[in-house]
This record gives structure tokens, C-alpha cells and sequence, in this order.
């Protein structure tokens, strides 16, 4: 009895041990491995909850900062020049990244640099946000001197400091809007994407049933039917999207589908107008 105890003990002690080390090995020589997985968003969540540094240049003028938003994301990176400095401070979003500055000086922006947290020892046991400036040797008078020089030539001006080497302007031609990328309100896309999941998930289910043979055409036709209606809510929520990002959408989106329906497969079929599915039941009309 003794020996079976005995026995035990040390099997506990064993799986003690190994989860012991276990949780070691998962929580401080591969956190930072964790800490940088791409499915791992806690991480962003907290930086988008908490605010920023600024990216300041060389003569005083803010060339980002974080403006607090009422969304599920507190914080949301503001450009106020759009893209006068877009080439340097690239941009800074929870759905694509970030880049340019806002990636190089990130731990500095995001305050999580050891002198940082030293300077602000209130904050260093705290989920208080010790953010930190950023300081460019760009000059914004010089930046709009390199933008005008270049007009609406494709090309590049870089503008040094022979004293110090230090870059006083970097502007590029063809240039981007990085407000555009920053904008967090996912709310519409989230919808869009919903609605055509919808749709799609009802296309595929039909051509799995007549892959069988369906056989109750009413039932065929209320599917597609409904198919149609989520597809143009997806539609509607994805126009109302791009146009909260600032993008111009054109009335009428041409997907140029005709490009493709005919010569398909190897009989080269042909597109028959006459056969082209219509809303049966007019839903689409009752989802607007």
C-alpha cells in the first residue's frame, strides 16, 4: 500500500514538474512569440484603447496624431496634412498594420520602450499608457516646397541637410491619403461582409442541390430570391463604408461580368439573356 502511494506521489510530483515547466516555457521564453502572432489581436486592442504619440517635424507641425473616437476602438490615428507626409509617417490601422514611422518608432509611440516606462514610474504597473513624441527632421515648409516643385509629375524630391545629413523633405508622387487606412469604424464592412456571406452561402447551396438534381423549382427560386436581396444589402452597407472612408463611389459599379460568361468551359458556352435569373418574389426591393 505504502509502495503504491509512493508511487503516486512521485507521478504527481512528475506532472507537477512538467506543468510547471510547461508554463514557463508558454508564458516567458515563447510570450513574445504569442505576443507576435497575427491571430493574436489582444495586444492591438490595448494600443487602439490607449493613446499614442504624436509625430511632430522639424518646425512644430503635428504630422499625426490620435484623436478619441466614440466606437469599440477608443483611440483611431489622425493625419491632419492627409498626404503631405504620408511617404514618411506611413500609416497606422488595426485591420492593415501600420508602416513607414508609425512601424520603425511603434514601442516609442506606444510607450512600451524601457526609458519610457522608467520615466512615468506611476504608470509602469499599470495599463496607463506612457506614449512618447516623435520628432522629425522633416520641415513642413520644406515639404510643401517639394510637393510644388514636383506638381503632378510621377517622381521623388529628397532634400538633405549637408551638415547633418538629417532628411528636411521626402515627398513622392504618386502619394496616398492615409486617413483613409486608419479609419477603425468596421462597423458597415463588418455588415457588408455578413450580408454577402449570406448570399454566397445560398449560391453555393444551390448549385450543390442541382449538382443532384433539385427538384422543387419554388423552393429554387425563393433561395436565389433571397440570395439576390442579401446580396444588394452587402451592397449597400459596403458603398456606406467606403464613402465614411472618404472614397468616391461611382453610382453604377461595373464588375465587367459580361467579360466572363461567355466561352465558358471547354464547349465554349455562350450567355443567354433569356436566362438570366431575376428576384422572383421582388425581396430585394423589401430589404431597402
Amino acid at each position: 500500500m505504502n509502495r503504491q502511494i509512493k508511487a503516486l506521489g512521485i507521478i504527481v510530483i512528475v506532472c507537477y514538474v512538467a506543468v510547471f515547466l510547461k508554463l514557463n516555457q508558454v508564458q516567458v521564453l515563447e510570450a513574445q512569440a504569442y505576443s507576435d502572432r497575427p491571430d493574436n489581436t489582444r495586444q492591438l486592442q490595448r494600443d487602439f484603447n490607449q493613446p499614442r504619440g504624436d509625430i511632430i517635424t522639424a518646425d512644430g507641425a503635428v504630422a499625426a496624431t490620435s484623436d478619441e473616437v466614440r466606437a469599440a476602438l477608443q483611440y483611431q490615428r489622425v493625419y491632419p496634412d492627409k498626404e503631405l507626409f504620408s511617404s514618411i509617417t506611413g500609416y497606422y490601422s488595426f485591420a492593415l498594420g501600420s508602416d513607414g514611422v508609425e512601424r520603425t518608432y511603434n514601442e516609442e509611440l506606444a510607450g512600451r520602450t524601457a526609458s519610457l516606462r522608467l520615466a512615468h514610474l506611476s504608470t509602469f504597473f499599470s495599463d496607463t499608457s506612457s506614449q512618447g513624441d516623435v520628432v522629425l527632421t522633416v520641415r513642413k515648409d520644406v515639404q510643401e516646397t517639394a510637393r510644388a516643385a514636383l506638381g503632378d509629375r510621377a517622381g521623388s524630391v529628397v532634400a538633405l541637410d549637408p551638415r547633418t545629413g538629417g532628411i528636411l523633405a521626402m515627398w513622392s508622387n504618386p502619394t496616398f491619403d492615409p486617413n483613409l487606412l486608419s479609419n477603425n469604424d468596421a462597423e458597415a464592412a463588418t455588415k457588408a461582409k455578413e450580408f454577402y456571406e449570406e448570399a454566397f452561402y445560398r449560391v453555393c447551396f444551390m448549385g450543390a442541390e442541382n449538382s443532384v438534381g433539385f427538384h422543387n423549382p419554388p423552393e429554387g427560386l425563393r433561395i436565389l430570391g433571397d440570395s439576390v436581396a442579401f446580396g444588394s444589402r452587402a451592397e449597400a452597407y459596403l458603398r456606406q463604408a467606403l464613402t465614411k472612408a472618404g472614397v468616391d463611389v461611382p453610382l453604377k459599379v461595373d464588375l465587367e461580368i459580361m467579360k466572363y460568361v461567355d466561352q465558358r468551359g471547354t464547349k465554349k458556352l455562350k450567355f443567354n439573356p433569356q436566362l438570366e435569373f431575376k428576384d422572383p418574389y421582388g425581396l430585394q426591393d423589401k430589404f431597402f
